[in-house]
Order: C-alpha cells, then structure tokens, then sequence
C-alpha cells in the first residue's frame, strides 16, 4: 500500500506542468552552448512542452502541448498522436518510463495511457 501511495504522489507531482516564462522550446546543453529545437527548425511538432522523459536507451520523450508524443533519439523526432497511434488524447501532461522501459503517459482528456 506505500508503494502504490508513493508511486502515486511520484506521479501526481510530475504530472503537473511546469512552464518558464518566454521559453516554449525544447533545448538541449551541449557545454556551454544552448541547442533550441523548435517548429521551425526540426519535426518538433509544437514549441510548447509539457513533458519530458528520457528512457533506458536515452531516448527523450516529449509531450508536445496539444500535439501529441514525439520521440527525439539525439538525431530524428518520431511523433505518435491520436490520427497515427492509440493515444487518446493529444495533450499530455506526464510522462513517466519504469526501468523496464514501460512508458505510462498521463493526458488530459484521456485518461492514462
């Protein structure tokens, strides 16, 4: 019962968004420069990020405002939303990868997938 308390408290606490003020952009530290993915400059499919999580392989996946999942490998974004995937909602808000790589996505109108 604490176990499934904590992991529930765990998941509740990073499933509320977090925004920075003039920065709806995913980037990236590499040294001392910034690297700014956006719309305009990759496959990212919106410039507004609710979410991050990076899996085992450090695959980043990115819950993309209103626009559903993508997934970035460092080279490629791949992007899941509801037309293309059976995510059933297109806005997530928490993204949470267990060791085993199993991903569960909080969205907003869907439920938890």
């Amino acid at each position: 019962m604490g176990k499934i308390f904590l992991l529930l408290f765990l998941f509740l606490f990073i499933s509320i968004p977090t925004y920075s003020q003039n920065r709806e952009c995913l980037n990236k530290n590499n040294e001392a420069n910034w690297i700014v993915y956006n719309t305009s400059n990759s496959a990212l499919p919106s410039n507004t990020i609710l979410s991050i999580a990076i899996d085992g392989s450090g695959n980043k996946w990115i819950g993309a405002g209103i626009s559903g999942l993508a997934k970035f490998d460092g080279t490629n974004f791949i992007v899941a939303d509801i037309t293309n995937s059976d995510l059933p909602d297109n806005t997530l808000l928490s993204i949470a990868i267990e060791g085993n790589n199993n991903k569960w996505i909080g969205t907003r109108n869907g439920g938890l997938a």
